[in-house]
């Protein structure tokens, strides 16, 4: 189902290749075991429905990020904030990861560290808000 996808895990399905029997059972093939990246990862367990959430979240949290930058670099300079700093620091550095590895789509500490970050820049964001 394109569309909502083929759940948890599916990459490993969809990319496991046979193992030829001139072949060692080893060799996993041109694709690995799973998929490498978090978009196509959510794009093959999610389906196209998730992929796009999956997208927009990352980036409504992109743009919150940008204002906070333009905001603080105006007002001051970061490192009067070491919290919101490496906040924004860990969250750039997981959504770049994300094109490289599966990271935060899938649950683990990447996972928690990118939510804890998120709520310290939230926080911040409601601050400049208000």
């Amino acid at each position: 189902n394109f569309f909502t996808g083929y759940g948890p895990q599916a990459d490993r399905h969809i990319l496991y290749n046979n193992p030829r029997p001139d072949k060692s059972e080893l060799i996993l093939g041109p694709f690995g075991f799973n998929a490498s990246n978090g978009i196509i990862y959510s794009l093959i367990c999610s389906g196209l429905l998730g992929m796009i959430c999956f997208l927009t979240i990352n980036l409504i949290i992109f743009k919150k990020i940008i204002t906070l930058l333009i905001h603080h670099f105006k007002k001051s300079n970061l490192n009067s904030k070491p919290f919101l700093s490496s906040a924004i620091f860990s969250i750039l550095f997981l959504q770049m990861r994300i094109l490289f590895e599966n990271s935060f789509s899938v649950f683990g500490v990447d996972l928690l560290i990118f939510m804890s970050s998120y709520i310290i820049i939230q926080n911040e964001y409601r601050k400049l808000n208000n």
